[in-house]
C-alpha cells in the first residue's frame, strides 16, 4: 500500500514540473516574438534654428586714450645735515620720527673753543678800532708839531742868514723837521691803511660768531627728523653726515616717459594718481623736453598733497595720450584672434562673414581699426568664438 502510494506522489512531482516548464517556454516564446515583430523607429529631421547674436555699428568717434605708469613716492624735501665745524657732541636734542621747525636747534656741539675764539676776535677787532683813533689824533698832533718845526726852521734859517744864530743850530732844527716828517709820514700810513685793518679784524669776527653758530645744527625746514647718525659725547669731524630731515608736506613721484607721451602733457596740469586704492591729484612740476642718452626716455615729476600717504608707497599716474580725433572703432570684443591675425563676424541680409582687418590701438573697450572695416557696417559684438563663416544668424 505504501509503494503505490509513493509511485503516486512522484507522478503529480513529475506533472508539475512539466507544467512550469511549458509556462517558462510560452512565455519565452512570447517575448521573441514581440521583440521580433517591433517596428523600427522613424528618424524625423528638424532644421537648426539660426543663433541669436548681438550686433554693433562700426563707427567714427573721438577717444582719449591714457597709460598707467608705477613710481614710488617721495618727500617733498629731504635734507642730509653735517656740522661745518668739529667738536665733541654735547647735545642731542632730537629723535627720528620728531616735528621740528625751521630753524629748531636739533645737535649742539660743546661750545666753550669757538666761544673763546670769539671773544678773541671781538678783542682784536675793538683795540684795532681803538689803535686806528689813536693814530689820527697822533697824527694831527703830529701835523701841528711839524708846521711848528718848519716855521722854527724858516726862522733859523733867516738868522743863519744874517750870522746871527750857530750853524750847528739850524742842523738841529733840519733834522727834528726830518724825524717829524718821518713820524707824519707812519701816521699817516697808519690812518690810511687803519680802516683796511678793521676790515681783518672784523672779518675775522664774524668767522668766530659763525664757527660758534655752527656748533647749533639747525632743520632747514618744517619737517620731521628721519634718522639721527651721532650719540652725545661722539667727536664729530668736519662734513660728517649728522643726521636728515624731511619735509612730507607734499610727495613728489618720479617716472620715465616714453617720447609718445609727451604731447599729451605739460607744465602745471593736472593729472590723477592712484596710491593704495585711493584717487589723488597730481600736478605736474617738471618735464624733460630731451630724452636720457642711455634710456631714451623723459623724466616726468608730479607733486601730490594729501592724508595717509608716505614716502615709499606705490603710486600709479593715470597719464593722457594725445587725442585722437574721429578714427574708426568697434569693440574689443567682437575681435576674433586666430593664428597671429584678427577677424571680425560681418552680418549681411541674415548672415556672417568672417573679415580679416588690421587693427590700431586699445582705448579701454574700443580698439582703432585701420584697414578691413567701413563706418556703419554691423559687426557680432560678442560671443564670437563660436561663429562659422557664411553662418546664419538673427540679431537681438
Amino acid at each position: 500500500m505504501n509503494s503505490i502510494e509513493h509511485y503516486r506522489q512522484k507522478g503529480a512531482v513529475r506533472k508539475t514540473l512539466l507544467v512550469i516548464i511549458a509556462i517558462v517556454a510560452l512565455s519565452i516564446s512570447i517575448i521573441w516574438g514581440l521583440v521580433v515583430t517591433k517596428s523600427e523607429p522613424v528618424m524625423v529631421l528638424q532644421a537648426t534654428p539660426a543663433l541669436k547674436v548681438t550686433l554693433t555699428t562700426v563707427q567714427r568717434q573721438s577717444l582719449q586714450p591714457y597709460e598707467k605708469l608705477t613710481g614710488r613716492l617721495y618727500p617733498l624735501r629731504s635734507s642730509a645735515l653735517h656740522f661745518e665745524v668739529a667738536g665733541r657732541l654735547a647735545g642731542r636734542l632730537v629723535e627720528p620720527g620728531a616735528a621740528v621747525s625751521q630753524g629748531q636747534p636739533l645737535l649742539q656741539l660743546d661750545r666753550s673753543d669757538y666761544a673763546d675764539r670769539l671773544k678773541q676776535a671781538q678783542s682784536e677787532f675793538n683795540i684795532e678800532k681803538q689803535g686806528a683813533e689813536r693814530d689820527r689824533v697822533l697824527l694831527q698832533l703830529a701835523q701841528a708839531n711839524l708846521q711848528l718845526q718848519e716855521n722854527k726852521q724858516r726862522r733859523l734859517e733867516q738868522l743863519s742868514s744874517k750870522n746871527m744864530v750857530a750853524k750847528n743850530q739850524l742842523d738841529d732844527a733840519h733834522q727834528q723837521v726830518i724825524a717829524l716828517r718821518g713820524e707824519v709820514q707812519k701816521l699817516e700810513f697808519s690812518t690810511m691803511t687803519a680802516n683796511s685793518r678793521i676790515a681783518m679784524q672784523q672779518s675775522k669776527l664774524s668767522q668766530a660768531q659763525r664757527n660758534l653758530a655752527r656748533t647749533t645744527l639747525r632743520a632747514p625746514f618744517d619737517g620731521y627728523v628721519n634718522e639721527v647718525m651721532l650719540e652725545q659725547g661722539d667727536r664729530v669731524s668736519l662734513n660728517a653726515l649728522a643726521l636728515t630731515v624731511v619735509d612730507t608736506s607734499a610727495y613728489d613721484l618720479q617716472l620715465q616717459l616714453r617720447g609718445e607721451l609727451l604731447s599729451g602733457l605739460s607744465l602745471a596740469q593736472e593729472v590723477t594718481v592712484d596710491v593704495a586704492g585711493y584717487q589723488y591729484d597730481a600736478t605736474v612740476i617738471a618735464l624733460q623736453p630731451d630724452p636720457d642718452l642711455d634710456t631714451n626716455t623723459h623724466e616726468l615729476r608730479l607733486r601730490l598733497q594729501g592724508e595717509g600717504l608716505r614716502s615709499g608707497m606705490l603710486a600709479a599716474a593715470n597719464l593722457p595720450h594725445q587725442r585722437l580725433n574721429q578714427v574708426l572703432t568697434i569693440p574689443s570684443a567682437a575681435v576674433l584672434s586666430l593664428r597671429g591675425e584678427s577677424y571680425v563676424f560681418v552680418y549681411n541680409e541674415g548672415l556672417v562673414h568672417r573679415n580679416l582687418v588690421q587693427l590700431g590701438k586699445r582705448v579701454g573697450q574700443q580698439v582703432l581699426v585701420l584697414e578691413g572695416l567701413q563706418a556703419g557696417q554691423a559687426v557680432v559684438a560678442r560671443d564670437i568664438v563660436s561663429l562659422r563663416d557664411g553662418q546664419a544668424v538673427v540679431f537681438e
